[in-house]
């Protein structure tokens, strides 16, 4: 079984220009975790589906799913996400060992639920790359632009070579074995706080393996993203 992990916990404060959490605001009279579900729902290979959502918004993200997904109820499952992506991962882990029957080599996926342009492609790779490796798998693109090193924002301290240097995006994922063994470790609060699964595994020295990302894979953070986003589906360009 492969079980993606949505993250819909966020308050979207980075977004000035709307007042609701960003994952529900709507493009094309769609909100935008809708286009991030289709494509999951829409994936083959995905078997169940656990929502974490703002607490305050949980009504209001069934009643879209209720509306998009009639006859998909049983496949995603909508529960109350965490204060950090840390906290809605845990929550979920929690859900599964106790509502779902996962094997210790069944696939978790984790996915920030505003990176609406994900595809089944990147999907897949990390299915496959998980089943065929006991590590953690993460999905990157090269970094486009020269890296600065600074400490003190003021002085540049090195330029190092980007070719040794990548962006980490979503999906995050591996064996249901090693996402419960990081998420039942005790770490600091700060760490758990301000870091994803990625790097809970390599403070663990859990293996973690790369696999290829997407430029278009954009994560929705600011209004730039968001009419970024907007140009991308009203202009229905590809996301391959």
């Amino acid at each position: 079984m492969n079980v993606a992990i949505l993250l819909a916990g966020g308050t979207g404060s980075r977004i000035k220009s709307s007042k609701i959490p960003k994952q529900f605001i709507e493009i094309n009279n769609k909100p935008i975790f809708i286009y991030t579900l289709e494509t999951f729902i829409n994936n083959k290979n995905v078997n169940k589906i656990i929502l974490c959502c703002n607490v305050d918004w949980i009504s209001k993200a069934s009643e879209y799913i209720k509306k998009y997904f009639p006859e998909k109820l049983d496949f995603i499952y909508v529960i109350e996400g965490g204060i950090s992506r840390n906290h809605s991962i845990l929550n979920a882990v929690k859900y599964i060992n106790k509502n779902l029957n996962l094997k210790y080599d069944d696939i978790i996926l984790t996915h920030d639920i505003v990176r609406m342009f994900i595809n089944d492609e990147i999907i897949n790779n990390n299915i496959n790359s998980s089943i065929l490796s006991n590590s953690i798998i993460n999905t990157c693109i090269k970094s486009v632009d020269s890296l600065t090193i600074t400490y003190n924002n003021i002085d540049v301290s090195g330029i190092p070579n980007r070719d040794h240097y990548l962006n980490s995006q979503t999906p995050q994922s591996g064996k249901y074995e090693l996402i419960k063994k990081i998420y039942n470790h005790k770490f600091s609060d700060d760490t758990f706080k301000n870091t994803d699964l990625c790097k809970l595994a390599f403070i663990l020295n859990i293996p973690i393996k790369i696999t290829q990302g997407s430029y278009s894979n954009i994560k929705i953070t600011n209004d730039f993203d968001l009419e970024l986003a907007k140009f991308i589906v009203q202009n229905n360009i590809s996301q391959k």
